[in-house]
C-alpha cells in the first residue's frame, strides 16, 4: 500500500492522469511450467475411453496461476527492448521507467532511451520523464508522463488483451482525483461487505471512546 500512496501521490503533484487497465483472460497467456505437467479429463460431451487431455496454458483456479501470469507480466514489461522497466527492489508489484528528457521531449519507440532506476530515488529527478505501473494480478495502475504513459499502454496492448481507462478503483479502493489531489477510500468496499453480511441495516454508532485517548501501559488483571 506505500508504494500505491506514493505513486498517487507523484500522480497528484505532477498533475498526471491515472489510468487503470485490465487484462481480459489473464491467466490463459501463461504457458504451464513443463516441469510441472497437469492432466484433466474431457469435457462432458467429448470424452474419449482411455484418454485425457493435457494442459498447455495456466487456467483459473489453480493456486499457481497467479505467479505464472505475473511471471509473463515481469518479463514483459522489463524486456529492453521492449517496455523497458525495471521492477522496483522494495515492492515486486512497482515497476518504474525514466527517460532522459530531449529538447524534443521524450522518444517514442526505438529512440527510447531507458536508464536504470530503483524506487528509493526518492525526490524525482528534473532531467528525466517518469512512468510508475503497479500491478495487481491482472490489474494495471499507471501514471507518468502523457507520452510514456501512451507508449506503455500501446505495448501493452500488442501483447494482451486490454481494457481500461482513467482510473477510478484500483485493489478494491475508489480513487477520488481532483487537479492537485488523489483520495483513497474503501466505503464502497466496506458497504458491499456488510451487505454480504447483512448488516447494511443495522443502526450506526459513534466510536464509544475518544480516538485521542491515550491508554497507558501498565500492567493489570489477566483476563481469562
Amino acid at each position: 500500500m506505500a508504494s500505491l500512496r506514493i505513486m498517487l501521490a507523484i500522480a497528484a503533484k505532477c498533475k498526471w492522469p491515472v489510468y487503470g487497465d485490465d487484462v481480459s483472460q489473464a491467466f490463459l497467456y501463461a504457458e504451464r511450467p513443463k516441469d510441472k505437467p497437469m492432466w484433466c479429463s474431457y469435457p462432458a460431451g467429448h470424452r474419449k475411453q482411455g484418454h485425457c487431455l493435457r494442459l498447455h496454458k495456466m487456467i483459473y483456479g489453480l493456486k499457481d496461476s497467479p505467479i505464472e501470469f505475473f511471471k509473463l507480466v515481469r518479463a514483459h514489461m522489463t524486456d529492453p527492448n521492449g517496455q523497458g522497466f525495471e521492477q522496483s527492489k522494495t515492492d515486486r508489484c512497482l515497476f518504474i521507467k525514466k527517460v532522459l528528457k530531449t529538447s524534443k521531449g521524450p522518444s517514442v519507440g526505438a529512440n527510447y532511451r531507458p536508464t536504470t532506476t530503483t524506487a528509493s530515488d526518492g525526490v524525482l529527478d528534473d532531467k528525466y520523464h517518469y512512468c510508475f505501473v503497479r500491478v495487481h494480478v491482472d490489474d494495471f495502475l499507471i501514471a507518468g508522463d502523457p507520452h510514456l504513459v501512451a507508449d506503455m499502454r500501446t505495448r501493452l496492448r500488442k501483447r494482451f488483451a486490454v481494457t481500461g481507462e482513467v482510473a477510478h478503483m484500483h485493489y478494491g479502493l475508489d480513487i477520488d482525483r481532483t487537479d492537485t489531489t488523489v483520495a483513497l477510500s474503501a466505503r464502497p468496499y466496506l458497504a458491499r461487505k456488510l451487505t454480504e453480511l447483512g448488516l447494511d441495516k443495522v443502526p450506526m454508532y459513534n466510536t464509544p471512546m475518544s480516538p485521542h485517548t491515550n491508554l497507558p501501559n501498565q500492567a493489570g488483571r489477566s483476563v481469562q
